[in-house]
């Protein structure tokens, strides 16, 4: 099966394509195979766009957890702006809730951030592996054409 051929060892790589080589090996290629290429690099693509969200997701999650962080300072510094006047029940019982609060936002912007982490993984390591496996079969077919002309 030529989806299974073996991969190169860095010894045996074969000498780097010039454009007119790399026309030829398409050109030589079964369509099934181009047609594999191409969606390889179509995946490749869509996997790109899917980390730059999970990036732009994982900035603003880091951004908002910054300001929460900056807002949460004084409430747990123990300053006297943070502390009730007067001994008023309300107002601590509102500060106790508007850091309670803040609490669960950063709770759930550091979530943000864990999934935001582990899927970035996942899709670069997938997009790791297509680039591979690509370069692999690019390179078994560098070596029929090779092989065609005698080289």
């Amino acid at each position: 099966d030529e989806a299974t051929e073996p991969q190169t060892a860095p010894s045996q790589a074969a000498p780097p394509l010039s454009s007119g080589s790399i026309t030829e090996v398409w050109s030589l290629a079964s369509e099934r195979r181009r047609r594999a290429a191409l969606a390889t690099l179509q995946r490749i693509g869509s996997l790109d766009a899917a980390l730059e969200q999970r990036l732009a997701a994982a900035h603003r999650a880091a951004d908002e957890l910054r300001g929460l962080l900056a807002a949460a300072a004084p409430l747990s510094s123990g300053s006297d702006d943070a502390r009730p006047k007067n001994g008023g029940k309300k107002r601590a019982a509102g500060s106790a809730r508007a850091a309670a609060d803040t609490a669960a936002r950063i709770a759930a912007a550091q979530a943000v951030l864990r999934e935001a982490r582990v899927q970035c993984l996942q899709l670069s390591a997938e997009k790791e592996a297509l680039a591979r496996n690509a370069s692999s079969h690019l390179t078994a077919l560098y070596r029929r054409v090779g092989r065609f002309r005698g080289v």
